[in-house]
């Protein structure tokens, strides 16, 4: 994989360049970012995002716990919220848990956490579910979607 000091060398510029073209393009003149596009596009290169998330401190991943049900309604929540998240540059992992007990939702939040999400979804459609959830805490903000539970 192509890396930015490749796109740096390439272009004739360096790699904080590079990275200001990426993530603040208004802050570098026209003509170096059509250099630096070019070198991009020849190398294939593709951001890394672990190394980005080591420097800002920001993983821009959401965790999602799911009880993998396959109501219809339920799937669609799935889609629209991974939708959205993307739409927002931030990427999904799920935690399905077919157990919706406290040490299982607990270990799904452990789960989660250690692959360093910045928030937690839990898509409750049973009380069961909900109950639970409500009695594990994180170190992350964690937000409930329930409706029509059994």
């Amino acid at each position: 994989m192509p890396s930015m000091i490749d796109v740096a060398k390439l272009a004739g510029v360096s790699h904080q360049t590079v990275s200001r073209a990426i993530n603040r393009p208004d802050t570098v003149r026209p003509e170096i970012r059509e250099r630096i596009a070019s070198a991009i596009e020849q190398l294939g290169y593709r951001r890394n995002l672990s190394a980005r998330a080591l420097v800002t401190n920001q993983t821009r991943n959401l965790g999602l716990v799911d009880s993998g049900s396959s109501i219809p309604g339920h799937t669609r929540m799935l889609m629209a919220i991974e939708n959205a998240a993307r739409e927002h540059d931030y990427a999904t992992t799920v935690a399905v848990v077919a157990n919706p007990k406290r040490d299982a939702i607990a270990a799904a939040f452990s789960h989660l956490m250690d692959r360093g999400v910045q928030g937690i979804i839990v898509l409750a459609n049973t009380t069961d579910l909900a109950e639970a959830s409500l009695r594990v805490s994180a170190n992350v903000p964690v937000v409930m979607v329930a409706g029509g539970m059994s």
